[in-house]
């Protein structure tokens, strides 16, 4: 009997002594695993449950958070297009007198350098450029642009009491965004920058300060804007430099870059017009865009208002490279059309003026 009872005394001590050994493996293990991770070890004033709770909620809630941190900036970054804001090196030029506008840059597409340039920083009236920052603010907040919109008479007849340039939209008809982008910037039509502005935030007011908060978001500090056309008003300025920064975020948004690349639209017929509305750039009514050798100019805007004179913008290759070209207060249409074609080809290209056509 006794050695039976000594026996099973044996097994107990047996038993105890590996259950604190593997006791204090555990709280071994997990102490090293705290250290390592930078928290404070927690195992002479916790029991093993607790610790084990608390170490994996810690990590656990670590890595989520640091899972979400990548996702969002993996979504930003998609969602910015990459842009460059023109910028003076020793090597930019101040665009020659012979020249006739009064602000202007000239710039390399990629990398931002400025090429030439005359008072890009003045404050200056955009006009009817305007109307790429109206076109950037509503195709960012409009996924189908088969989206349908009901023109209205607060879309139209405003416009057309100052006398604003105008696409031929009929009151009653519905057309989709992309059909009024393309209304808006080839044929420079108010009535469409209107019923855009107001199908995407209900009013004037408030689709001009979604285009304040990009060209924030932006870092524009030369400009404010106060309605979607580009109609004049003491508080609706901005800069050579800026128009050309906003450009360039046009043109790497491939859909803002398809409207303002094109030369001609379509809106095909319906009931209420039976005969529908071509539209052609103002842009490119005027050039061709490859009448000067190696530049072929692929896309822009232009505008006019009697405080900002004749303006356009464009973007460019020349030589194999992309250029953009901001010609503001020019004193005719043609010689701001015809001053783009010679400033690409004498700064970028290497060649010689471009003679206008009368």
């Amino acid at each position: 009997m006794n050695k039976r009872r000594k026996r099973k005394v044996r097994i107990r001590y047996l038993r105890v002594g590996v259950a604190v050994f593997l006791l204090v493996l555990i709280i071994t293990a997990i102490t090293m695993l705290e250290r390592c991770s930078g928290t404070v070890p927690a195992a002479e004033k916790e029991s093993v449950q607790e610790i084990t709770v608390t170490t994996s909620v810690e990590l656990t809630t670590e890595i989520t958070v640091t899972k979400t941190d990548v996702v969002s900036e993996t979504i930003e970054e998609k969602a910015v297009p990459v842009f460059v804001y023109p910028n003076k090196t020793k090597n930019s030029e101040v665009l020659a007198e012979y020249f006739d506008t009064a602000n202007a840059v000239l710039f390399d597409a990629y990398t931002g350098e400025i090429i030439a340039s005359r008072d890009e920083k003045e404050m200056m009236y955009p006009a009817s450029l305007t109307k790429v920052m109206t076109l950037i603010v509503v195709l960012e907040r409009t996924e189908d642009l088969s989206e349908e919109v009901l023109i209205t008479e607060d879309m139209v007849y405003p416009m057309q009491a100052v006398l604003a340039q105008m696409a031929g939209l009929v009151i009653g008809e519905i057309y989709t965004v992309e059909e009024l982008c393309y209304a808006m910037i080839l044929q420079s039509g108010a009535d469409a920058a209107m019923a855009l502005a107001l199908h995407t935030a209900g009013s004037e007011e408030e689709f001009a300060e979604l285009m304040n908060r990009k060209a924030q978001e932006m870092k524009l500090t030369g400009t404010h804007f106060v309605n979607p056309v580009g109609l004049f008003d003491y508080d609706h300025y901005s800069t050579a430099a800026d128009m050309g920064a906003i450009l360039s975020y046009a043109v790497n948004n491939d859909r803002c870059r398809k409207i303002i690349s094109a030369e001609r639209y379509t809106i095909p017929p319906s009931d209420l017009d039976p005969y529908g509305i071509e539209l052609e750039s103002t842009l490119f009514s005027r050039i061709y865009g490859n009448e000067v050798p190696g530049v072929q100019i692929l896309g822009g805007k232009t505008g006019f208002i009697n405080e900002a004179g004749y303006c356009v913008e464009s973007f460019a290759e020349v030589n194999g490279k992309t250029y953009i070209l901001v010609l503001c207060n020019s004193t005719s249409y043609w010689s701001a059309v015809y001053n783009s074609l010679s400033a690409y080809s004498v700064y970028c290209g290497g060649g010689e003026t471009d003679e206008l056509p009368y």
